[in-house]
């Protein structure tokens, strides 16, 4: 599912980020053995799952709760990440509640999950007598000229 994708691949956006701004001096880095456990795990996952493991969920929740990673959050301008990230990173202290293998998806979760795509895309769909037309441009801003 992309929207677990979308949570794996902040979390190694913000690990990635948290080492980069040490440098500048605007972060720390992870201190407690559980932060740093947790930050080994999600470094080790690949990014193309299908679903939210346990331990996953976890070490989310543990990475989110940790101070110095949340400073990096603080300074995510500096980073590409989903602004939505810290909601879904949050949703994981819930599992399995939200995103266990019982959990169904609901509005939200369709609306906060982002799936890359290229090129022009149009969707034509009607409902009742209205028609609508989708248009996805596709691609990050820089790609769209």
């Amino acid at each position: 599912k992309p929207l677990f994708a979308n949570i794996i691949s902040g979390a190694k956006t913000l690990l990635d980020g948290l080492e980069e701004l040490q440098g500048e001096g605007l972060t720390k880095p992870l201190e407690s053995a559980e932060s740093l456990a947790a930050a080994k795990l999600i470094k080790s996952i690949d990014e193309r799952v299908n679903a939210l493991e346990p331990e996953v969920a976890e070490a989310i929740t543990t990475l989110y709760n940790d101070e110095n990673f949340q400073t990096t959050w603080k300074n995510r301008s500096k980073l590409q990440i989903l602004d939505c990230w810290a909601q879904l990173a949050a949703n994981c202290a819930n599992y399995p509640e939200w995103g266990g293998p019982e959990w169904i998806p609901d509005e939200e979760a369709y609306i906060l999950t982002r799936i890359r795509t290229t090129g022009v895309v149009q969707e034509i769909f009607k409902i009742e007598n209205t028609t609508f037309q989708l248009v996805d441009v596709g691609g990050q801003r820089n790609e769209r000229k």
